[in-house]
């Protein structure tokens, strides 16, 4: 392999060097990803959301960093809903309605970027 790559012109040999880079990083992303690290919490949100794309879910998990931030704050919401319990009792009702509020747009934005 090595010395095929020397064999390449420059432009050739600069892409296939960029090439190269870009799926180290993709495979160390999928890597975190698959040990639970980065976005794990999103990702899992996402899915359980979208469960007939999860193909298309984890491509735009690696490439956009909005999709990856939506898929965090829908995780983060979740949480909170799923604790609503341990709120003061007087501001349980609204919170509860603003958590669902947050959810459902959050999950429609997600929709578009699956579409």
């Amino acid at each position: 392999m090595y010395r095929r790559v020397t064999y390449l012109s420059n432009s050739k040999l600069h892409r296939n060097m960029a090439v190269t880079r870009k799926l180290s990083v993709l495979e160390g992303a999928m890597e975190t990803q698959s040990r639970g690290g980065l976005n794990n919490d999103g990702l899992q949100a996402a899915l359980r959301r979208f469960p007939d794309k999860p193909l298309r879910i984890r491509q735009l998990m690696l490439g956009s960093e909005s999709f990856r931030g939506l898929c965090e704050d829908l995780a983060l919401a979740e949480g909170a809903l799923e604790k609503i319990d341990t709120f003061e009792a007087d501001v349980r009702e609204e919170r509860r309605r603003e958590f669902e509020e947050l959810i459902v747009s959050l999950a429609d934005e997600l929709k578009q970027f699956l579409t």
